[in-house]
């Protein structure tokens, strides 16, 4: 009787192996495997004692974005399909936003913030950035004329509104009746990763 890390091969490994899609590697070597097959490797190792819990670092670290795709989706069909927990260790936090449900951040040893994330995105601040001929001009109009308005120049031409607006297609047609020309004006929430920057540069953080 075959057994791997233990476990008694009764038609598991190859059930396994099917989960993270690898059945058909055949007797290609492990050195052969590309970089994304050795990640689904090293998580069907993990996952041939059918654990309840994973904990995985940096899964997606080196991936090329077809191989972080495939990660994802395996690590939502572990979760969604049976119904296993992961516990993941990442500083690609894009991509944490879009697989986590629970989030904790962790800097210099203190944890900062954890909740779900949908409850920490409620929180998240949101902006308005707004693309003109004049930037600087545009930033000099709103604070005389919306006193209230908190912005930053980002470029000449690129002006970030991070007070509320509650009508952007309001605030086009004030611009456009002064004059300036609008390329573009979108309302745009605050990232996970930038929720982290923030956290940190409350803690002495640095940026870079």
């Amino acid at each position: 009787m075959l057994y791997v890390h233990g476990v008694q091969d009764d038609g598991r490994i190859e059930r396994t192996l099917t989960t993270v899609g690898l059945e058909h590697t055949g007797k290609k070597k492990f050195k052969d495997f590309s970089l994304g097959m050795k990640q689904r490797l090293g998580i069907a190792r993990a996952l041939v004692h059918d654990p309840e819990l994973l904990i995985l670092d940096e899964p997606t670290n080196g991936l090329d974005p077809s191989g972080i795709k495939e990660i994802r989706q395996l690590l939502k069909k572990l979760c969604e399909e049976q119904g296993k927990t992961i516990l993941i260790s990442s500083h690609i936090l894009s991509e944490i936003q879009q697989l986590a449900t629970h989030i904790g951040i962790i800097h210099n040893g203190k944890l900062l913030a954890e909740d779900r994330l949908s409850r920490l995105e409620e929180g998240f601040e949101q902006y308005t950035d707004v693309k003109v001929d004049d930037a600087k001009a545009v930033q000099a109009f709103l604070y005389e004329n919306m006193k209230q308005l908190k912005s930053d120049l980002i470029s000449p031409q690129q002006l970030r509104i991070f007070s509320p607006i509650e009508n952007t297609a309001m605030l086009n047609r004030q611009l456009i009746d002064r004059q300036f020309s609008v390329y573009e004006i979108h309302t745009t929430k605050q990232t996970l990763e930038e929720y982290f920057l923030t956290l940190i540069s409350g803690e002495g953080g640095r940026h870079d």
